[in-house]
């Protein structure tokens, strides 16, 4: 029997709020613009403004190409999420698990009872991406995979290079019988 399951998330999903990334390529651009502008005479001016810029795609690159094990299972419930923004449900508030395939990997939804309290509301993206320019924003914004999703109440993870039969085959010795889980 095992004692936990975890999976890896794609990208940002588990990790930053939602375009964050892209926002840092904008800040290391202005950096880079500023850089470039205050040495004009200079070529070292011009070559550094592009290397900051570089280092803020390559970060965006990275970042976009992170798979962190943010989605576990034990015996206490589903974590999911990483650092400071992680959260853990406790399985008597889960109502079931459902699987689907997805590209590269499995989407799991973890669905939570009526009963379960009340999950804090959700900003549109557009306001989330808008708050994501204010430095250090990263602080209080959530990243997409601990915020709920309603009509049912559920988080939504995509699971990385796995199939929805692998994720069941993983959660079932770990879940409990009142919990199903649907493919």
């Amino acid at each position: 029997m095992a004692d936990s399951y975890a999976a890896q998330v794609k990208g940002t999903y588990g990790l930053m709020p939602r375009g964050y990334p892209w926002v840092m390529l904008v800040w290391y651009a202005i950096l880079g613009v500023l850089f470039a502008t205050f040495m004009v005479h200079s070529l070292f001016g011009i070559a550094g403004g592009i290397v900051i810029f570089a280092s803020g795609a390559a970060m965006v690159w990275i970042f976009q190409h992170a798979k962190p094990r943010a989605f576990t299972a034990d015996p206490e419930g589903i974590g999911l999420g990483v650092g400071r923004h992680g959260i853990q449900i406790p399985w008597q508030e889960i109502q079931e698990i459902r699987l689907s395939p997805a590209a590269r990997g499995a989407l799991a939804d973890v669905v939570l009872l009526p009963s379960a309290p009340d999950a804090p509301p959700r900003l549109p993206p557009i306001a989330q991406v808008l708050l994501s320019v204010v430095p250090g924003s990263n602080r209080f914004l959530k990243p997409p995979l601990v915020i709920p999703l309603t009509d049912p109440i559920r988080y939504r993870a995509p699971l990385w290079r796995t199939t929805a039969e692998e994720v069941a085959e993983g959660l079932r010795p770990v879940a409990p019988d009142s919990v199903s889980i649907v493919r």
